[in-house]
């Protein structure tokens, strides 16, 4: 009975995200089928770290995430013996005892193993592939961006544009290295395509739109899609997609500038029940700005 249960919910899911886009697809779902669960079952937020080894080791150098704030696969990536020898810069050896006893744990508790909240939005985040499609009808327009990370085939850019040859539009391609910013031109289109793009820059997150540049656009529209071929595999918390859309209005001064805070990936500076696995908005309380 409860593994019919679970596929309904996978079928309903499956079927909102066909059908709107990632935002609602994210809150929408799950607002709607919580509504009267009771948190026994489906939390308001990710299980908080009960494991004391996992806290004792992990939060000595920094917050202890809970493993509900990523999936499976990234986890996977993230708790291996090479990973941890450079931990994002540091050196952050186990001994493979511990080190399988982290891993089972954090892979037993993973996002796509919980029924909490912001677990089931971060797994809807991160289960589908990035497949975003504009309609280009002036100049100085682009499609929203999506973000490639990981490794080699991993890094694969899906680039299909119709409804171009014989408008004499330019469609151009654009990265931005490590965040969506600074925009720098990979490839212009003048005809039709379907073709895939690989930077090569191996465990870097890299932005990437398509677009019509001011004087690139003469007439019609044009339907332009980006898709990294598969589902997101994020190696750090604040790069899964539904994270970042929940921190997009925070100006920097807020957060890198804050000599308080200095980065999203302290989530105990603002979220004062972040250790409860709580993340809800009126629980924020961001330092030196007490009024926000």
């Amino acid at each position: 009975m409860m593994q019919k249960s679970y596929k309904l919910v996978a079928l309903l899911a499956a079927a909102l995200l066909l059908n709107s886009g990632y935002a609602a697809a994210e809150e929408g779902f799950w607002s709607w089928i919580g509504a009267g669960t009771i948190d026994g079952w489906r939390g308001v937020g990710v299980v908080p770290v009960d494991n004391k080894q996992y806290k004792e080791e992990c939060g000595s150098c920094h917050f202890a995430y809970q493993p509900g704030l990523l999936p499976t696969k990234s986890w996977e990536k993230l708790l291996t013996a090479e990973a941890l020898h450079d931990h994002f810069g540091e050196v952050a050896d186990l001994d493979k005892d511990t080190l399988q006893t982290l891993r089972d744990y954090v892979l037993n508790n993973a996002a796509d193993k919980s029924m909490h909240k912001i677990a089931k939005k971060i797994t809807i985040a991160t289960d589908e592939g990035q497949n975003n499609t504009s309609d280009i009808s002036s100049q100085d327009t682009y499609s929203d961006p999506i973000s490639v990370e990981g490794v080699a085939s991993q890094r694969a850019v899906g680039v299909f544009i119709t409804s171009l040859t014989g408008t004499g539009n330019t469609v151009t391609l654009q990265k931005s290295v490590g965040s969506a910013g600074t925009w720098m031109d990979v490839a212009s289109y003048t005809t039709d395509q379907q073709v895939s793009y690989n930077d090569s820059l191996d465990k870097q997150v890299v932005f990437y739109r398509l677009g019509v540049k001011a004087g690139g656009y003469v007439k019609g529209a044009t339907r332009v899609t980006l898709s990294d071929f598969v589902g997101t595999r994020p190696l750090r918390i604040t790069e899964v997609r539904y994270i970042k859309r929940k921190h997009n209005d925070i100006p920097a001064k807020m957060v890198k500038d804050n000599k308080d805070v200095k980065s999203l990936s302290y989530c105990n500076a603002c979220h004062t029940k972040a250790e409860k696995g709580i993340f809800k908005e009126d629980t924020v309380s961001i330092p030196n700005y007490p009024d926000y």
